[in-house]
């Protein structure tokens, strides 16, 4: 069972993500903000963090950063609104694994985050 940190400010969005990742045989920790999110992987380790870009007090890029030093091999998968690539490609630049446009489809959430955790996996064996 895969190990998700999920940060999303909007309350009825990140529990419907949450269920639909639950549903999938994830197991989900939720995050209305940036900074309580930082201090839950700084205790405990997850396959990948998903986050929405805009968050209240910490925008997605300085919660990415946050994360690249609290936890610098974890995945990072970043969740923007539609029309936003410019977003999604800056936070690829700073060390986002990948990125979602919102709104999406329920499947291709599930097989994005499997996607980027095996593709993580994979190179960790590589590496030894």
């Amino acid at each position: 069972m895969y190990r998700i940190l999920l940060v999303e400010d909007a309350e009825t969005l990140r529990e419907v993500i949450t269920s639909l990742l639950k549903n999938d045989g994830f197991e989900v920790h939720e995050f209305a903000e940036a900074e309580p999110a930082l201090e839950e992987l700084r205790r405990s380790s997850y396959d990948c963090v998903l986050s929405d870009f805009r968050l209240p007090k910490m925008d997605g890029i300085e919660f990415l950063k946050g994360v690249r030093e609290v936890a610098p091999r974890v995945p990072f998968l970043i969740m923007t609104a539609y029309g936003s690539i410019e977003i999604a490609v800056e936070a690829m630049k700073h060390g986002a694994n990948d990125f979602i446009c919102k709104p999406f489809e329920p499947d291709k959430l599930s097989a994005v985050l499997r996607q980027v955790i095996e593709h993580k996996r994979i190179i960790d064996r590589s590496i030894g």
